[in-house]
């Protein structure tokens, strides 16, 4: 037999392995702000709570770091300028 099949023959058995034999699920835990961001989720009809993380309070957060960017780009081009 080929290494390369003893050892894809090994790996296979321990991923089967794990996965009948291995550690419990880690159980979730409640936190306070899940219920604020389904509230946010429910307001703008968004199925998705990472989703509605990034749209609802992170939003602006986003908006500002665009425009700082887009900003410095701006200056960088107006700096590089021979008069």
């Amino acid at each position: 037999m080929k290494p390369t099949k003893i050892i894809g023959a090994l790996l296979l058995a321990g991923i089967l392995a794990f996965v009948f034999f291995g550690w419990d699920a880690p159980k979730t835990a409640p936190h306070e702000t899940v219920e604020g961001v389904a509230q946010i989720a429910q307001r703008l009809n968004i199925r998705n709570l990472v989703s509605a993380i990034y749209l609802g309070p992170r939003a602006a957060d986003t908006f500002l770091e665009v425009m700082v960017v887009t900003l410095a780009v701006v200056g960088m081009r107006f700096a590089r300028e021979e008069p």
